[in-house]
């Protein structure tokens, strides 16, 4: 080897890359400094660090890069927001990551970005890698994770908190033993259906403790022939459900959306089974469940012989006492059910028993296809042995018979054993009225309870239209009444939180010391991933003003929210970004102007930056026009 060659080739690229910083130093001495970037929220701002995953060397999930912020569903905020507090603007809270934070915790997450990160993640919580199924850590979905063509392994147990960050779980594919499997520090192994390892359920999340899920979508679940379980809670149970097969404790879901299919054709020996749109069952002596701006679209055929087929909307089977709180949700559920001695099905809860019922702000339809309709109801299937403290503004629709034959409506609470209605807070129950059979009080009249003011209507059409007025009226900072009907899919969800940015478009000038508008509306709202206003607008008002500006030598670039410059401009809105936040224009030399006034014909055998005949260049500040 030429030694002195070798020598010259390495000097001269060392030349050039100091030339290149050079370059890039004359550029960032034209940006303007010391002015503040804006906050987002009280909690404090959002910056423009880019979402960087790095693998963590210890358990292998991905990390964020420290500075990094990312949001979610807040249930500390619920009640103020809920309310209308002018204090509470939002109902959403931001998290800035710190890296020098224990591993685990809300300030440092666990991060899952893709298919061999959930399956670590599954692998993790059942090795023992983090301890308890992941009692006090932190996870965060931070892409949407396709399982198409790929194999989907559901968690056993969890016991942390899980913020989805409104990212997808799509395309979830679970079929028969082979399908329902955990790791078993081995190997996959069938998830045990009996004993202290078995969790009685089965979904995204086959049994949850003490947890604290939001911001997740659950698209085009497919969940198949699910094993026979043994008692369970005194007993026999299979329970099943979008996101959660059985919640054993106190849970909240928040923010969480599904659409999918449950089917079995298996002979059980079971007692219950209780299907769900999100939750199969929710069972616990004293600890509460909060469900909050939850929606469901869920398919559910059980043509299997059992004692009870309980299915609902979004949850299917909620006893053993605790408390229930259903918050702003919507479902839509199709049961198909055979081969069964009763049934209790509804829209919204399949049975309630032994449980307080507190359920504020309710859409949905339930289209039964089966002649077996005992227990069923379009509100709620059944009461036992249960409270009702709460049932309000509930706009409902059900309807029952066989797949092919005469569908008869049906309304409200069909069976109801010693029920306590606890106050007077049961009001604007609104169902479209029944024909035929009137099963709005009971299949005997001696059990059942008539939830007294309740309107009907004659067509859905009509009550739909008043949902959509008084939803609209109330409580807008939830629900977009334009989506309410039809279908309940999580892009169509009436009551999904986008965690959206309400965004204000300025220019910046004389040096970033002032700023104009730029012939956008104020306030107009966007979520993560959508493509930003640039030179194809079809806003008039904003193409005049930027070729208005455009010249040979600035050309728009994008936008930024660091007024300093420092940040790469982006065409579509980053993750992490929610609330009311201003823009600014990014503005640069277009390339045509480069490659004829700036010669960067330096290589490894040049040693100086070679330009034109060109006096004098500007180098133009980004952010600033």
């Amino acid at each position: 080897m030429n030694l002195a060659k070798s020598k010259s080739k390495y000097l001269k690229c060392a030349i050039f890359i100091i030339s290149v910083c050079i370059l890039l130093g004359a550029l960032s001495a034209c940006l303007p400094f010391n002015i503040s970037i804006p906050d987002k929220l009280e909690e404090g701002a959002i910056d423009n660090t880019a979402m960087i995953i790095t693998p963590n060397a210890t358990d292998g999930l991905g990390e964020f890069n420290n500075g990094y912020s990312y949001i979610y569903t807040d249930k500390d905020l619920i009640d103020k927001y809920r309310a209308g507090d002018a204090k509470t603007p939002y109902d959403l809270s931001i998290v800035k990551v710190d890296t020098s934070q224990a591993r685990g915790t809300q300030k440092n997450p666990y991060v899952i970005a893709s298919v061999d990160d959930w399956d670590r993640f599954a692998k993790n919580l059942d090795d023992g890698s983090i301890p308890s199924y992941g009692s006090e850590k932190y996870f965060v979905l931070a892409k949407d994770i396709d399982f198409d063509g790929k194999t989907f392994h559901p968690v056993r147990f969890f016991n942390g908190t899980f913020y989805g960050m409104g990212h997808k779980l799509k395309n979830l594919s679970v079929n028969g033993t082979a399908g329902w499997v955990y790791w078993n520090n081995t190997a996959y192994a069938q998830i045990p259906t009996s004993g202290t390892s078995s969790p009685y359920g089965y979904g995204v999340f086959c049994r949850t403790s003490n947890v604290t899920v939001c911001d997740l979508i659950i698209e085009n679940f497919d969940y198949q022939q699910m094993p026979s379980t043994a008692v369970f809670n005194s007993r026999n149970e299979t329970n099943t459900g979008g996101l959660v097969g059985v919640s054993w404790g106190e849970d909240a879901f928040l923010n969480c959306h599904s659409v999918g299919v449950i089917y079995s054709s298996i002979t059980y020996s079971t007692f219950h089974m209780g299907l769900g749109g999100l939750l199969g069952a929710h069972s616990n002596t004293s600890s509460p469940l909060l469900m909050y701006r939850c929606s469901s679209e869920v398919n559910i055929t059980a043509n299997s012989k059992s004692h009870c087929q309980i299915h609902g909307g979004l949850v299917g089977d909620a006893f053993s006492g605790g408390n229930l709180y259903i918050y702003d949700c919507a479902a839509n559920l199709t049961s198909n059910i055979d081969l069964c001695f009763h049934t209790a099905c509804s829209a919204a809860i399949g049975i309630v028993q032994k449980q307080s019922l507190f359920m504020e702000n309710f859409v949905g339809q339930i289209d039964v296809n089966s002649t077996i309709v005992a227990g069923s109801g379009s509100l709620i299937g059944a009461y036992m042995d249960a409270i009702v403290s709460t049932l309000e503004n509930c706009y409902v629709e059900g309807t029952y018979g066989a797949a092919t034959g005469t569908k008869y409506a049906y309304a409200g609470v069909c069976a109801a054993v010693q029920v306590t209605v606890n106050g007077s807070n049961i009001n604007n129950i609104n169902v479209v009225k029944p024909t035929g059979v009137n099963y709005w009080t009971s299949y005997a009249s001696s059990y059942g309870i008539r939830l007294s003011g309740h309107r009907e209507y004659a067509t859905n059409s009509t009550m739909l239209a008043d949902a959509k007025t008084f939803f609209g009226n109330n409580y807008s900072q939830i629900w977009d009444a334009d989506k309410i009907g039809g279908s309940y899919d999580p892009d169509n969800s009436p009551v999904r939180n986008y965690l959206m940015a309400f965004i204000d478009f300025r220019n910046l000038n004389n040096s970033g010391n002032s700023e104009e508008k730029v012939g956008l509306d104020d306030g107009e709202p966007y979520i993560a991933g959508d493509k930003l206003p640039d030179n194809t607008s079809d806003v008039t008002a904003f193409t005049t003003y930027l070729n208005t500006k455009a010249s040979a030598n600035h050309v728009f670039l994008g936008w930024t929210d660091d007024k300093t410059g420092a940040s790469e401009p982006f065409t579509t809105l980053p993750s992490g970004y929610f609330g009311e936040i201003t823009l600014y224009a990014v503005w640069g030399l277009p390339q045509s102007y480069v490659t004829n006034n700036i010669k960067t014909s330096i290589t490894s055998d040049k040693d100086k930056i070679e330009y034109d005949s060109v006096e004098s260049i500007t180098l133009t500040a980004l952010g600033t026009h």
